[in-house]
């Protein structure tokens, strides 16, 4: 309630601004009286309505992507992990089957795939649509002999 004179105040003022702008607009004067020569008197010539333009989006062919991943015998690795690099949040991640098989969907035509599987290295390819792509993983050096000692000192961190 205290400030409502002053946004009474303001709101004619705005009032009286605008009718006095839309009679120097429209080159209208108060009867009696002629504008000055300073002010330029404007015609404002109404506008054409807008059109809004339809945009219809293609829609996007999901593509798949097969293959296999085995390890340095060629013997399937099961549960290995593939999925498609993207900066998109929408990224696509599988893992195989028993027989070391995998199937993702894309909309990218030629993907970059990662693969993974715990005590290989990790490799990545690009992905070609329609051609299936076998995976041959390396094991890491030495991989049950660091997972040890690395277990082995997060269990006495985690006591002390």
């Amino acid at each position: 309630m205290k400030n409502l004179p002053l946004f009474l105040l303001g709101t004619i003022c705005l009032l009286l601004s605008t009718a006095s702008v839309a009679q120097r607009a429209t080159g209208a004067a108060p009867k009696g009286r002629t504008l000055p020569k300073s002010v330029i008197a404007v015609n404002v010539a109404p506008v054409a309505p807008v059109r809004t333009a339809e945009i219809v989006a293609a829609p996007l062919e999901i593509k798949d992507f097969t293959g296999v991943v085995v390890n340095a015998e060629g013997k399937p690795l099961a549960g290995a992990v593939v999925s498609i690099a993207s900066d998109k949040s929408q990224a696509s991640i599988t893992t195989t089957n028993a027989d070391g098989e995998y199937l993702l969907h894309s909309t990218a035509s030629a993907p970059l795939l990662l693969v993974s599987y715990a005590g290989y290295v990790e490799i990545q390819q690009q992905a070609t649509y329609a051609r299936p792509i076998t995976f041959q993983l390396e094991p890491i050096a030495n991989y049950e002999r660091e997972l040890k000692k690395k277990s082995k000192a997060a269990g006495k961190a985690w006591r002390n």
